[in-house]
């Protein structure tokens, strides 16, 4: 056999599924050795040599619920093949004796179908271990996967199969075995998956007529999940649910509590001895995977269910074995001359499994103690001892709510087998370890924690003649060192923890009297205040709110001031903010408040009523109205502003302690600082968690790519065209007031007015979608500048057309491009020197209108495949032709959404954070969106991207927006219809756009439009994004203007 042909078993491979199999490791030029019970099976692999020469074949007539036939049928296999790559124990039967029947005397049921499907495959198992494991010394070199075990299971095991309770037995049975057998044999770099099949087209097939009114799936389907899993050495455990054209990974169940959870994760870190180690070849140790570079996070604590750790081998060859019988201790490490590392506790919460590139399923600690602690035990000699010197390198993982410190960046390497010991950031050397006495109640700051963790590890140095004291070379135990480098004492840890609301009272002390406020009040008066009057009236309403004890306060205002002065006062009251739409239908406003858990809300006057539904079933949840006047005392004014004066005579009570008695510096920032709830288009709004160290990250990125930064008198004067409810202003609220800028509140988006204020105020910067610069581009107060605005524009991806309209008015596009989920924006179109050099104008727009590369706070954007099980990344080529799915990492993803794990789960499937939007990577590294997911429209087989059409539809002379959508077709299955407005004045019917798109060079047949519908408005959510999904109504026939 060539040295580099697979050697593959095939169970029950001459039919069926199996067969199907067969097939598609003989197109790759393996080497399948086919068992079948049928021994007609050896003439189908005899045509099947002939229909594949460059394969290799075996035929063995076996029967796999016999022991002793296939033991001997593998060991043949294996001795002519020299190894055994991958198997796939497939065969299996479906005769269903009844369960019910109307007898006298029960019967004996005939129990053949579990012997052939769980019996026979548990056989096929063992075997494959046997075997496989005999790899590595076969090649000679330690190699990711040894080998891979493939199981057919069937959806029957994973739903109920009321036609055939045994054999859904037997494949609820083979579905155990793999998860159970998965972790185990990890540590031995094996895998072993499982194929869970609906109805498939075989030759064994029942008649075609029982599948009439099913979903039959094709052989493709299985035959792709089956080459997903071997071609991906970091998929074990799998259930690949094989149904249509989907494969789909299927977690297990969620445990019913924690405890149940940490009782069957301690049962099975014990083992079968009862906690003792079983002899091994070499040190055989449960060992954290290396941390990869951390992406700037810090890990934090979190009351989601943890996720997996799954248990991975460390092998030293030159350590003698642990002896039999040592005992995994509970109170100390029992001092050996190999390398051992001790699971205290996997307390280890979402964003870290993330980080270590680890599958969601949940798993509780594997033993009850507040850390995770690595000892390394090297072989020193003195050369005047024979024994050796033993020193203790102690790596701590922690709780992450007792000890809130960051992972610093390491190089990844592959955890397993490898024979690197993790090395955990934060070291300190000693050589004894005693785990009963560390506490496991939280501290009050980061430094204490750190040492106390000091001081619990290691006897006090105080004592006389005591050597615990130091780490073995006269050192002192408050020594740290950070990836072998020491960097001195505890004192060392000189941070502060990062929360936004510390940029406004660090702008009021370096500028007091600076401008930071324009408004023009629901009063029509103009009202400007300076940084001192701005943060007075934030800390006020701060202390209001530490007084009344809120700690979550709901705001449903406009663009006013108050919601700033709000923003800033419950950040530094230590409180949560839940800024909403007040575009929300009431039943939506009241679902939000109540989920969130409100305990108080600041209500624009002008949006008091929308609160009526909310009132009646929360009486008791103060209502705070905020009437937005010039007025802050005397009959003009309302509650908000009498809350403010209430929390500054409340300061004052306490001392005057001003910002200092607050938390502009948040206790925890990793603690949840906003909740930005989603649009909620399609289904409830998601409420997503930004936590302190989010939002300020966010908005230094904000303050460096929109270049709001002060420069020598050229204050930023920053446009509030943007909702600040939107994903909390896409965090402006804290970048404006960061740079010190000025900020023009703007109750609503008034054309002629933002004109206004460009030309008489001088506005530096504004935020606003692509709707709202058409709109802006097309309003007749519309010239050019005498000077550049900065322009963000975000939303939805924006057309090259636009960027040109734009930058003739002197408009200038910074083009970003983000999500809720990503505290806004997360990339940026960089604009290149080079682009203005170009021949053609429009090649430079085209670049712009890419959306880049990922924010200086945050890493590279990524597009990965999705013709992948869920949960693998594998990065799509940079191309620019390869379409994929957009993924982040880095400090500016979202905590989570609250109060949805399984949400939150699928939001980070596979250690990112999925867009849903597909795109395709350019060779320079920037991604370009193409469309949602559901927005592709496929017509004849062929994509077409919505966002690229509407791009070229807007070019035409007459048409002011474009909306497309997918409409049925009985032959095409979906076609393309456009929805367009007119500018003023313009006459154009939909019958001339059509013939136009023929005739464009830039529009293929397929792309072209049969249907174009002229409407007053598109329908738009409150960011100005055009609503597919009620582009999507309309097109069924939905009345115009209705949701």
């Amino acid at each position: 056999m060539p040295s580099d042909r697979k050697s593959i078993i095939v169970t029950g491979g001459a039919s069926g599924i199996g067969l199907g199999i067969t097939r598609l490791f003989a197109e790759q030029g393996a080497h399948i050795s086919v068992l079948d019970v049928n021994p007609q099976g050896g003439d189908i692999v005899k045509a099947l040599s002939a229909e594949y020469p460059d394969a290799g074949f075996s035929f063995y007539k076996a029967d796999i619920s016999n022991w002793d036939e296939l033991a001997s049928v593998i060991q043949q296999v294996h001795a002519q093949q020299g190894r055994i790559d991958v198997v796939m124990a497939n065969a299996g039967i479906s005769k269903e004796p009844r369960l019910i029947v109307d007898e006298d005397t029960p019967s004996k049921p005939a129990l053949h179908t579990l012997d052939v499907n769980l019996t026979g495959t548990i056989y096929t198992v063992k075997l494959a271990i046997h075997y496989i494991r005999k790899n590595a010394a076969v090649n000679g070199a330690t190699v990711p996967s040894k080998g891979s075990i493939i199981c057919t299971a069937s959806n029957a095991g994973l739903y109920p199969f009321a036609v055939a309770p045994l054999y859904a037995a037997s494949k609820f049975g083979v579905v155990g075995l793999v998860r159970s057998l998965a972790r185990q044999l990890e540590r031995e770099a094996i895998q072993i998956n499982a194929l869970a099949p609906a109805v498939l087209e075989t030759n064994i097939a029942p008649s075609k007529d029982l599948f009439k009114p099913m979903i039959v799936t094709p052989m493709s389907t299985l035959t792709r999940g089956v080459q997903q899993l071997v071609s991906n050495p970091s998929l074990t455990g799998q259930i690949a649910e094989i149904h249509g054209q989907s494969v789909t990974l299927r977690e297990p169940p969620a445990y019913a509590d924690e405890d149940t959870g940490k009782n069957i994760e301690t049962f099975w870190s014990l083992g079968p001895k009862g906690g003792r180690w079983e002899d091994t070849p070499s040190s055989c140790v449960f060992a954290a995977p290396e941390i990869p570079p951390d992406n700037g996070r810090r890990i934090r604590d979190s009351s989601h269910t943890p996720p997996s750790l799954a248990p991975l081998v460390c092998r030293s060859p030159v350590a003698p074995p642990v002896k039999r019988g040592q005992e995994f201790g509970s109170d100390q490490i029992h001092k050996s001359h190999t390398g051992l590392s001790l699971p205290v506790c996997r307390q280890l919460c979402p964003p870290l499994a993330r980080l270590c590139g680890l599958n969601s399923r949940p798993v509780m600690p594997s033993i009850h103690y507040p850390g995770l602690v690595e000892a390394q035990m090297p072989r020193a000699r003195d050369p005047d001892d024979k024994k050796p010197q033993l020193s203790l390198r102690i790596s701590c993982f922690v709780p992450l709510h007792w000890l809130e410190l960051p992972f610093e960046h390491h190089t990844p390497r592959r955890p397993s087998p490898a024979p690197d010991h993790v090395v955990a950031p934060f070291v300190l050397q000693h050589r004894r370890l005693s785990l009963s006495t560390l506490p496991t109640k939280p501290m009050s700051s980061a430094k204490s924690r750190l040492a106390s963790l000091a001081a619990h590890l290691f006897p006090s140095s105080s004592r006389s003649g005591s050597t615990s004291g130091t780490n073995g070379s006269g050192a002192p135990i408050d020594n740290l060192s950070v990836d072998n480098h020491t960097v001195g004492t505890l004192s060392w840890y000189n941070v502060h923890t990062l929360s936004p609301a510390f940029f406004l009272p660090r702008a009021a002390a370096i500028e007091p009297d600076a401008p930071a406020i324009y408004h023009r009040t629901a009063n029509n008066k103009i009202i400007r205040r300076t940084y001192r009057e701005f943060a007075d009236r934030a800390r006020g309403f701060a202390y209001f709110v530490k007084k009344k004890g809120y700690k979550r306060v709901g705001i449903l205002c406009t663009n006013t001031p108050a919601f700033l002065e709000a923003v800033f006062g419950i950040g530094g009251a230590g409180a949560i903010n839940i800024a909403i739409n007040y575009r929300l239908k009431k039943d939506d406003i009241s679902y939000i408040f109540d989920h969130a858990d409100a305990d108080a809300i600041v209500v624009d006057a002008e949006y008091v009523a929308l609160l009526d539904d909310y009132k009646q079933t929360h009486p008791n949840v103060p209502i705070i109205i905020d009437t937005d006047t010039d007025a802050v005392e005397g009959p003009l004014c309302g509650p908000f502003d009498e809350a403010v004066l209430e929390g500054l005579q409340y300061d004052r009570s306490l001392g005057s302690k001003g910002w200092d008695g607050l938390e502009a510096q948040a206790a925890d920032e990793l603690a949840v600082n906003a909740l930005a709830y989603t649009s909620g288009t399609t289904a409830r709004p998601k409420g997503v968690e930004y936590t302190h160290r989010g939002c300020y990250l966010g908005a230094l990125g904000n303050v460096i790519e929109s270049g709001l930064a002060y420069h020598d008198g050229e204050r930023c004067k920053y446009l509030w065209t943007l909702p600040m409810f939107h994903a909390m202003g896409w965090t402006f609220p804290w970048a404006v007031t960061a740079a010190r800028g000025t900020h023009y509140c703007l109750r609503k988006i008034d054309y002629p007015e933002i004109w206004r204020l460009l030309k008489d105020e001088g506005i530096t910067h504004y935020c606003a979608a692509p709707t709202v610069n058409t709109l802006l581009c097309a309003d007749s107060n519309a010239e050019k500048l005498p000077t550049p605005v900065r322009v963000t524009v975000a939303a939805s991806p924006p057309t090259a057309h636009l960027f040109e309209q734009m930058t003739d008015l002197n408009l200038h596009p910074v083009h970003v491009y983000g999500l809720t989920e990503t505290y806004g924006p997360i990339t940026k179109g960089y604009i290149l020197p080079e682009w203005h050099r170009y021949p053609n104008v429009k090649d430079k727009y085209a670049k712009m209108a890419r959306q880049g590369h990922g924010f200086v706070t945050s890493l590279p954007v990524r597009v990965i495949k999705t013709d992948v099980p869920e949960g693998t990344i594998i990065d799509v080529e940079k191309n620019g032709k390869e379409i994929g799915e957009i993924v982040f990492n880095g400090n500016i993803c979202a905590r989570g959404y609250y109060k949805d794990e399984a949400a939150t789960r699928k939001l980070f499937l596979g250690g990112v954070l999925h867009s849903g939007d597909l795109a395709v990577w350019h060779e320079d590294g920037a991604v370009q969106i193409l469309d949602r997911a559901k927005d592709i429209i496929i017509s004849g087989g062929e994509n077409i991207s919505s966002v690229a059409l509407e791009s070229i539809i807007v070019t035409h002379p007459d048409i002011l927006e474009c909306g497309v959508a997918a409409v049925s077709d009985s032959h095409w299955g979906e076609r393309p219809k456009a929805f367009i407005t007119v500018k003023p004045n313009a006459k154009v019917t939909g019958e001339e756009v059509i013939q136009w798109m023929r005739d464009h060079p830039g529009i293929s047949r397929f792309m072209v439009c049969r249907e174009v519908e002229i409407v007053p408005e598109l329908p738009k959510t409150s960011t100005g994004k055009i609503r597919k999904n009620v582009l999507r109504a309309w097109a069924k026939g939905a009345e115009r203007g209705g949701e």
